[in-house]
């Protein structure tokens, strides 16, 4: 049986809407226009190249899809008494709903006494304003202690000062994170908070100011929720 084959007569096939305006345009080489939104049911098997365009937040991304990054630093040389003190505080908007957040921290940090042990936390809060309780994750409630809860979640603590030299800075990563219920859009605060258990020190040592130092930083993923994304091994509901 033979192709049926439409061709115009001109440059290009024109189906018209019932006011008589372009409805489809089809060139003569193929480019297709279509004049408002198209919707095609079924599965796209291979639309090759898009050269333009925007996903919007209806798109549907595979579990574990990295939808966006923020990333917050602190260059300030400090020092940090036994109040909880945000050192970095981002604010942004989320990109899809029920996303889960993973948040990674490098803390540079100074400090050789026992006066000197600190408290961290990492947190995500609903609004501008970020909340100690809020915590993305926190340490066991094994710990007889019960440092776990300083704060409402700390994530990561030392009794002792982080090194054995005065004049020396470490590197401290923490790393956490949550499953949430945000709708998409909603505004939403990350933060690192650090608290002394007398004095701490933030991007320097505890003896010098202006000789050692480093930098501090945050960065959160917000990743497209689904299942195989957290694998909790330890069984604590802390």
């Amino acid at each position: 049986m033979a192709n049926l084959i439409i061709k115009s007569s001109a440059d290009n096939l024109v189906l018209q809407g019932s006011d008589a305006s372009p409805a489809i345009t089809v060139g003569a080489t193929g480019t297709t226009t279509f004049a408002e939104n198209a919707t095609l049911s079924g599965t796209a098997n291979n639309l090759g190249t898009t050269t333009a365009g925007t996903l919007s937040s209806g798109v549907t991304f595979p579990s574990g899809h990295i939808l966006q990054i923020v990333y917050g630093v602190c260059k300030d040389r400090k020092a940090v008494g036994n109040t909880p003190t945000y050192v970095i505080d981002i604010e942004f908007a989320t990109k899809a709903a029920n996303s889960t957040f993973f948040a990674v921290a490098s803390v540079s940090l100074g400090g050789a006494t026992d006066a000197e042990g600190y408290f961290m936390g990492l947190t995500l809060s609903s609004g501008a304003t970020p909340a100690t309780a809020d915590y993305i994750d926190r340490a066991s409630s094994g710990d007889s202690n019960v440092w776990y809860n300083v704060e409402g979640g700390n994530l990561h603590s030392q009794d002792f000062g982080n090194n054995a030299a005065s004049f020396s800075v470490g590197a401290i990563p923490i790393v956490a994170r949550k499953e949430t219920t945000h709708a998409a859009g909603a505004t939403l605060s990350a933060g690192l908070w650090v608290k002394g258990d007398s004095t701490c020190y933030i991007n320097r040592s505890n003896s010098r100011a202006t000789h050692e130092g480093g930098i501090t930083t945050l960065m959160v993923y917000e990743m497209a929720t689904g299942s195989n994304i957290v694998d909790v091994t330890d069984g604590d509901a802390a």
